[in-house]
């Protein structure tokens, strides 16, 4: 029996075409499989990274409505070793433009970048709490929460963190 005869023998047996049917069927299963973890546990990464922001966020904000400035000055110095924060970006503003208080780390502000990052006028608003990610570099992001105080002054707390995209490419390449 030649080659090109089995093949098409084998092509026709009933083994062959459920092999192949369970293949596809498990193939497809587990792609759908990695699709729903993946999105789940970036989901739960950014839930998180958001939950540290927003209770250093809450702690600051406390801090300047108690006792001002100066003591806002003094709990940034003080959070600045808060769990999984390795920098600590503050600033407090009225409408967007007045600064009264700016606490840049080094690493935010470079050669190339001389200023804080400033996020479009849009995002101004009156909700109690909103998180923007800006690219850093291909490692880090800059996140950057801003929350309106009831005294009409805008409070906006940072901080660096892994970028998305170098944290997941490992499982992506491990899957494929």
């Amino acid at each position: 029996m030649s080659f090109v005869q089995w093949v098409k023998r084998l092509h026709r047996s009933l083994a062959w075409r459920l092999s192949v049917w369970f293949a596809m069927v498990f193939l497809l299963v587990a792609t759908a499989l990695f699709v729903v973890l993946y999105r789940f546990m970036a989901a739960r990464v950014e839930e998180r990274t958001n939950a540290v922001l927003e209770a250093l966020s809450d702690r600051l904000a406390e801090a300047y409505l108690e006792t001002g400035i100066e003591g806002l000055r003094a709990a940034v110095r003080r959070n600045a070793g808060f769990p999984g924060v390795t920098s600590l970006f503050v600033r407090l503003s009225r409408d967007g433009r007045q600064v009264l208080l700016a606490e840049v780390p080094p690493e935010w502000v470079g050669v190339a970048q001389p200023s804080v990052p400033e996020p479009s006028r849009r995002l101004y608003s009156t909700e109690n709490m909103r998180e923007l990610r800006i690219p850093r570099d291909a490692l880090r992001d800059f996140q950057i929460s801003q929350r309106q105080l009831p005294n009409g002054v805008m409070l906006e707390v940072g901080r660096s963190t892994d970028s998305r995209a170098v944290l997941y490419a490992p499982l992506r390449r491990t899957f494929l």
